[in-house]
């Protein structure tokens, strides 16, 4: 398992598909192998076994054809007619000589035919000198025929049983083709089932195969990833010793490669900020212990300097009331002239929105009464739906008057009658619904009118009143404004002897400002020297946390 960290993921996950194509190429190639081999002893059957056993009965063929003709000479020998008999014998002879040397050319050519087994051979050997016998007995009996007919006689006994032997070799020759033929039939039957049975274990041993190394492949990832989580997980609680152990050059082993340079560098940098938070906690005490040395005397300065201010604060006193007096009324006069000045401005905002005020009322008072009018004539409308509905009451009475006078002929001119007396009713009970409604809405219209009159009235005498305000405020900032000037006089006066004091005053606070700013900068860098110090503490135990 472990070679296979040496390559990539996307490699790794080729290796099943190329194992099973292969696997599969070499069933393709056995099968091949067993179709070719089956192929072959088929060809061997077609151009061996069947041509042999063609081979052979043309002989047996061949032999009958000789033992045919002997047997037709002989019953031509027997026949009268001496001068024809010559030459037909002669002809008989030629022919028997003919399929002999057919017959032993037949034997001769099987027998050296390639891809026959030695059993077959031997029989062939044999058979080739028993035709050869056959042959040689056909040939005298020929010519025994010419010269001693009578002694041709006795010949055919021998003939014949020179046959029956021949006849016996080819019928045991064509028993063997037989039974050759049915082996080479087992045999390529053998061979088909072993094609089989290589295909079907090749097939399994593909998929074993496959599933082994998918197995060995998921393995080794799903480990590998699962050390880096089991890392990570320590390094989350603070162990920065962990290291993941990496098999391999593939995508996750880089991957915990990687994971391990980041945590040898964040155990680095721990351990130098350990060591930097030491001195860090040691620098603070020694400030925290300097500022509170510094403070104290910027404490005694800022007593010494409010020790002077409170002297120059007593001599001044006097001078400041007499200021602060005259400022006081100054600030009055200033704050009265102000105000009738914003008085007058929001009277004037004031008469603005009442004109815009009265003029909304007048667009509603036209509105109502043309809501009004339309009610009216809403109500003119209904009363004319409601006349028009019992007209049509009387219209359908009057129709039902007369249907129900024509008898069973005017039934449905009735039946319609009575619904439009029905949709009559109905159409009287919504106008005066309606109407009721419409009676309502003019009651609330008025109503609304009445109150828009009176608003109206209201806005006009408010308008008139701010008129006699405004008038008022204005003869009251005119005397503001003279006493106005008459403070600004005063106040100037003042102002005059005060500088004196004013300068020795600012002295006085410019040196406690200063012992003050002193102070308050003391205490923020004990301040900040304090939180320095709880920094570097929390940093310390931050640093203590991890185990490196």
């Amino acid at each position: 398992m472990a070679f296979l960290g040496r390559y990539s993921i996307g490699a790794k996950l080729l290796v099943a598909p190329v194992l099973i194509v292969a696997l599969l190429l070499m069933v393709a190639g056995v099968a091949w192998f067993g179709m070719a081999g089956q192929q072959d002893v088929l060809r061997s059957f077609e151009q061996v076994r069947f041509e042999q056993y063609r081979k052979t009965l043309v002989a047996s063929s061949a032999a009958q054809d000789t033992m045919v003709g002997t047997y037709a000479m002989m019953v031509h020998l027997m026949q009268p007619g001496t001068e024809v008999r010559k030459e037909e014998l002669a002809q008989y002879a030629d022919d028997l000589k003919a399929s002999v040397t057919e017959l032993v050319g037949i034997i001769a050519a099987s027998s050296a035919r390639p891809g026959l087994n030695a059993e077959e051979i031997a029989l062939y050997e044999e058979l080739k000198g028993q035709v050869q016998v056959f042959a040689d007995a056909v040939t005298e009996l020929t010519s025994a025929a010419a010269t001693d007919p009578e002694g041709s006689f006795r010949r055919l006994s021998l003939v014949r049983k020179e046959y029956d032997r021949v006849f016996g070799q080819i019928s045991a020759l064509v028993r063997l083709q037989d039974a050759l033929a049915s082996e080479d039939f087992a045999s390529a039957d053998r061979m088909a089932g072993q094609v089989v049975k290589v295909v079907i274990g090749a097939s399994v041993l593909a998929v074993l195969l496959a599933l082994m190394v998918s197995l060995l492949v998921r393995g080794q990832i799903v480990g590998a990833i699962r050390a880096i989580e089991e890392a990570s997980i320590e390094l989350r609680s603070g162990d920065l010793t962990r290291r993941v152990h990496v098999v391999g050059n593939d995508e996750v082993a880089r991957t915990a490669r990687a994971f391990n340079e980041l945590v040898d560098g964040f155990q680095t940098a721990v351990k130098k900020v350990g060591q930097v938070s030491t001195v860090v906690v040691a620098s603070a005490e020694q400030l925290y212990g300097a500022s509170g040395r510094v403070a104290s005397g910027a404490n005694d300065q800022v007593q010494a300097a409010s020790a002077v201010g409170d002297t120059v604060e007593r001599m001044i006193r006097s001078i400041e009331s007499i200021a602060a007096s005259a400022s006081d009324v100054r600030k009055s006069a200033s704050a009265s002239l102000q105000g009738a000045e914003a008085g007058r401005g929001a009277l004037q905002r004031l008469l603005d929105k009442i004109v815009h005020m009265r003029s909304a009322f007048n667009d509603i008072r036209g509105s109502v009464g043309d809501f009004v009018r339309s009610t009216s004539a809403i109500t003119a409308s209904i009363a004319q739906v409601k006349e028009l509905s019992g007209q049509t009451n009387l219209l359908a009475l009057n129709a039902a008057i007369e249907a129900a006078r024509a008898g069973e002929q005017g039934r449905s001119f009735s039946v319609v009658a009575d619904e439009v007396r029905q949709l009559a009713e109905r159409s009287a009970l919504a106008a005066n619904s309606i109407d009721a409604l419409t009676r309502d809405l003019g009651r609330q219209s008025e109503a609304v009118e009445w109150s828009l009159q009176e608003g109206t009235q209201a806005l006009d005498d408010s308008h008139r009143l701010m008129g006699e305000l405004e008038g008022v405020l204005e003869k009251a900032g005119a005397l503001v404004n003279a006493s106005h000037r008459g403070v600004d006089e005063i106040a100037g006066a003042v102002t005059a002897q005060n500088e004196g004091s004013q300068d020795i005053a600012a002295s006085v606070d410019q040196f406690s400002r200063l012992a003050g700013e002193s102070d308050q900068l003391t205490r923020d860098v004990t301040r900040a020297v304090r939180q320095l110090r709880e920094s570097a503490g929390e940093l310390d135990r931050a640093v203590c946390h991890f185990r490196v």
